[in-house]
């Protein structure tokens, strides 16, 4: 969506994809743009190819490795991995798609 839309017009084309009207009586604003904006967050994991799975998933796994080799050294991760909850969702919903494909991969240890 273009970034110059103004919140009415972002709301009034949410309520389209919706199965009642943004302006409805009883149909809070507020609700309505924050149901809009995680809507936008969500990923279509179906979308993208093993290879692009396989490299995202990898990217974790990475991060996690040099996120846990900084602490070791008593220095701030970058990356945040283990205290970040969307992290391990979004390795959770690789797992998904790759396994939903019959890909073969080695579980992250979260540990």
């Amino acid at each position: 969506m273009d970034r110059f839309f103004s919140i009415t017009t972002r709301i009034a084309l949410f309520a389209d994809t919706c199965d009642r009207p943004a302006f409805e009586p009883g149909f809070s604003f507020r609700v309505a743009y924050q149901v809009a904006a995680r809507e936008a967050v969500l990923m279509d994991y179906e979308a993208f190819t093993n290879e692009s799975l396989t490299m995202m998933y990898e990217g974790i796994r990475g991060a996690l490795r040099a996120d846990d080799a900084l602490r070791r050294d008593a220095r701030d991760p970058p990356f945040r991995i283990r205290e970040t909850p969307e992290w391990k969702k979004h390795a959770a919903n690789l797992e998904v798609e790759m396994l939903r494909r019959g890909m073969l991969f080695e579980v992250i240890d979260w540990s």
